[in-house]
């Protein structure tokens, strides 16, 4: 009996045309929705029926559904980012790339890959949500994963180019960004964290990391001065980084703005949906910043 049920979730779940527009069987409303995929109430309906089958998750990644653009905010803009390391990164820092020392091109290169990490994870959770609760819980620590190796990602090139004439400074923190990573990665995997209590919890974690790499500047001002940390490590582009990510964390928290028109916002324009363009915006301006503090430390022009 437990073999045929599943065959018949199966069932439903496989779409009957490549139409983007699904019939309503294979979507279900938040009030019949298992109590472990409950997130957002203000998500009244167009949610995936679990399905328990990882080809079906993907070939519904082309459907209308209310996950349809949480993934793809994030997935497109991954493969950019690692078809850019891979073949192009010299393209990234174009005509001085080659003058970096080893260190310098290992930081940048850990920004891109963790960076990338960071939005495919994301986009994997939501395609993928729908096939089981132990694929949603699993997949919901990566996401969470990604959130912090995008906070260590970014801080150490920052690290690098606040010191780069200290490189036992840059080491030290180095280390130390890695031991906090450890630690925030466990805390990550921990069941608590991942409830809906924790929202709040999780908001704030992704604000602090999301402005980690502006730790530097607070720590390098007493040593180089104002002007001369805002040209090692272009201060505007990094507090636009931060200002992105603090934006886009409040409104993921709030709920903006479906919990102000509930059922509006269950496709297109939710809270989530904004929250991963903040992320993109944010990433783009610390590409920006490392730019601007690659030129200056080769005193050349962006």
């Amino acid at each position: 009996m437990a073999v045929r049920t599943r065959m018949q979730t199966r069932k439903d779940c496989t779409p009957e045309s490549p139409s983007l527009e699904p019939s309503k069987s294979h979507l279900v409303s938040w009030d019949n929705l298992e109590s472990w995929r409950k997130d957002n109430k203000y998500i009244t309906s167009d949610y995936r029926r679990v399905c328990y089958s990882y080809k079906e998750c993907v070939k519904s990644a082309v459907h209308r559904h209310n996950e349809l653009m949480n993934i793809h905010t994030h997935q497109i803009p991954a493969i950019l980012l690692f078809a850019c390391w891979l073949f192009s990164i010299d393209k990234i820092f174009p005509s001085y790339y080659h003058l970096a020392t080893f260190p310098e091109k290992l930081s940048l290169s850990i920004f891109i890959i963790c960076s990338g990490l960071c939005l495919c994870f994301s986009g994997t959770f939501h395609c993928f949500n729908s096939h089981s609760e132990k694929a949603w819980h699993t997949f919901q620590c990566y996401d969470h994963m990604g959130i912090i190796l995008y906070g260590i990602g970014s801080a150490m090139p920052s690290y690098y180019y606040a010191y780069y004439d200290k490189p036992t400074v840059y080491y030290i923190l180095w280390l130390a960004l890695g031991a906090v990573a450890v630690g925030s990665i466990y805390f990550i995997f921990s069941p608590d964290f991942r409830s809906p209590v924790y929202r709040a919890v999780r908001a704030r974690l992704y604000i602090l990391l999301g402005s980690s790499s502006t730790i530097p500047t607070f720590m390098s001002l007493y040593i180089y001065g104002v002007d001369e940390i805002s040209k090692r490590l272009d201060t505007h582009n990094l507090i636009l980084e931060m200002f992105l990510h603090s934006i886009g964390a409040v409104i993921y928290a709030l709920r903006l703005p479906e919990s102000i028109a509930p059922g509006k916002f269950n496709v297109f324009g939710g809270s989530h949906q904004i929250f991963h363009l903040f992320v993109v915006a944010g990433i783009t301006a610390h590409i920006i910043s490392l730019r601007h503090a690659h030129a200056f430390l080769h005193n050349l022009s962006p």
